[in-house]
């Protein structure tokens, strides 16, 4: 228990510092001619003793915390709950944040929250490199991918095929197929 102190009444208005000991030794405090304060972690009772915040001390009681908090102890011997990284709230109830709100990921990239977290997933067409950052995959570099006279011209997240210079484009059905007239060549 850390000593009350006494309201000071003096002549001159400066503030004078009372030290109050609290059990594990931290010494914080001060009186003025107003009243006293407790030590960091501290509250005064009914009586102006200094004691423990009851309410969210969970050095005796960890149950009181969130499954998705943290019971935390200061250097004063004071213990509260803390919501775990990706929650918010007072570490009795603690709601998960939703990160992709924050408009979190790269360029190219599609946010997923999930519980405590998230994750960033390229979109179509895109590839992860390094830390998370999408690029463009050259679809065109893939032996094939377009049909006979065709070329293959890369876009953002995508490719087309075009028929050469010279050919025409019909489809048959949903496929595209390019033919040319050189009969008068």
């Amino acid at each position: 228990m850390l000593r009350t102190c006494d309201t000071l009444q003096q002549v001159t208005p400066v503030k004078e510092h009372i030290i109050q000991q609290a059990p594990n030794g931290d010494k914080a405090g001060e009186c003025t001619e107003f009243g006293c304060s407790c030590a960091n972690g501290y509250v005064p009772d009914e009586n102006g003793t200094c004691t423990a915040q009851p309410s969210t001390n969970c050095i005796s009681n960890q149950n009181i915390c969130s499954p998705d908090a943290s019971c935390v102890t200061f250097f004063t011997g004071y213990s509260k709950c803390v919501c775990n990284d990706g929650f918010k709230g007072d570490g009795i109830l603690c709601t998960d944040i939703n990160e992709c709100r924050f408009d979190i990921c790269e360029e190219n990239a599609i946010c997923s929250n999930t519980v405590g977290s998230f994750t960033c997933e390229c979109e179509d067409g895109f590839q992860k490199i390094g830390a998370g950052f999408c690029i463009d995959i050259n679809e065109c570099n893939q032996p094939d991918i377009c049909g006979d006279n065709q070329i293959c011209e890369n876009n953002d997240g995508g490719y087309s095929c075009n028929c050469l210079d010279g050919y025409e484009q019909h489809y048959k059905a949903s496929e595209m197929y390019c033919t040319g007239d050189f009969t008068h060549l």
